[in-house]
């Protein structure tokens, strides 16, 4: 950042990283931090607007949270999937398993909340390092851990997923 921009308290953008129904499962569901997922579509205002706010949210928690993008028309496996209704819709996840999503623009002070609030502990520590170790599973079951670290953090996450 230059120092004309921080001068004048202008932040950089950073672009969310963009997931498709071939990157999905890699970015997405296995990673273990905390990610939130924007599905949105080309032809809507709405996904427009929440753009540059997602990209906002990118660069103050760099690092801390995974904020990813998805095209509803280029990635139709994963939408339906998700059983996504309409766009924009956010969905909210840790470690994996979804904990909650919204649907429809929302400005910067809610998401900035939602995330000092659900992800307090992962700010603190910042973005995973090492992945666990897992291997391709069935269609149902769409990862298999292999180690016992892995295998409590998966039971956990289902278990968050319940609930």
């Amino acid at each position: 950042m230059s120092w004309l921009k921080k001068m004048l308290g202008l932040s950089e953008k950073m672009q969310p990283m963009s997931i498709n129904d071939s990157n999905f499962q890699e970015d997405v569901i296995r990673f273990r931090g905390a990610c939130l997922l924007d599905v949105w579509g080309p032809n809507c205002q709405s996904c427009a607007q929440l753009a540059p706010v997602m990209q906002e949210i990118a660069a103050a928690y760099k690092g801390k949270v995974r904020v990813c993008e998805m095209n509803a028309a280029a990635a139709p496996r994963s939408v339906s999937r998700l059983a996504v209704r309409g766009t924009p819709t956010v969905v909210v996840y840790r470690g994996g398993a979804e904990i909650g999503r919204i649907v429809g623009f929302k400005p910067f002070s809610f998401w900035q909340q939602l995330v000092e609030k659900e992800f307090a502990q992962q700010i603190a520590e910042g973005e995973p390092k090492v992945k666990e170790e897992r291997t391709q599973g069935t269609p149902d079951r769409p990862f298999k851990a292999t180690t016992k670290a892995a295998k409590k953090a998966l039971k956990k996450a289902r278990a968050a997923a319940r609930t």
